[in-house]
């Protein structure tokens, strides 16, 4: 388990853990992009992963995540309530301490009224509701386990 009292990362503290992460999960990225040239097809969805798959390899998310860290003041770590109910739920197979909510995002939520997640940072317009905020979870979960190819199967599966 983790300390629920370490999991509220500053932005500096953050960029250095984001590098752990990367160098960490670089290997198996690697072998992802490897194994889906081994699947190769002419389908449109192989090209949209295989985009994805190179996104991650180029650790663009955790470059998003850092910028993101520079440009959205107010996007803040989980709660200490808000860690106890994931840790529940997920136990250690969530990076916490990259978790950042932003309740404030223009882009979507506000005219929309929708949640969404962008690597790490779950997307808001107002209060997270709990069953909402482990929905999103979920996402970033699917992240840390396949990387940011779940978002165009994720989209394909709802438009299906």
């Amino acid at each position: 388990m983790q300390d629920p009292n370490k999991v509220a990362f500053s932005r500096w503290e953050a960029w250095p853990l984001r590098l752990k992460h990367g160098l960490a999960w670089w290997p198996k990225r690697l072998r992802r992009l490897g194994l889906h040239f081994l699947h190769f097809c002419w389908r449109p969805k192989w090209f949209a992963d295989l985009l994805f798959y190179l996104l991650d390899v180029l650790w663009v998310p955790e470059i998003l995540e850092s910028f993101q860290d520079l440009t959205f003041w107010r996007q803040r770590p989980l709660s200490q309530r808000e860690y106890l109910l994931l840790e529940e739920i997920f136990g250690d197979s969530l990076p916490y301490a990259r978790i950042r909510i932003d309740a404030h995002c223009y882009l979507g939520p506000k005219t929309h009224n929708l949640f969404y997640v962008q690597c790490c940072s779950i997307k808001s317009w107002g209060k997270i509701p709990d069953k909402i905020l482990v929905h999103e979870a979920v996402h970033i979960w699917q992240f840390c386990q396949v990387g940011s190819v779940y978002i165009p199967r994720a989209l394909r599966a709802q438009f299906s």
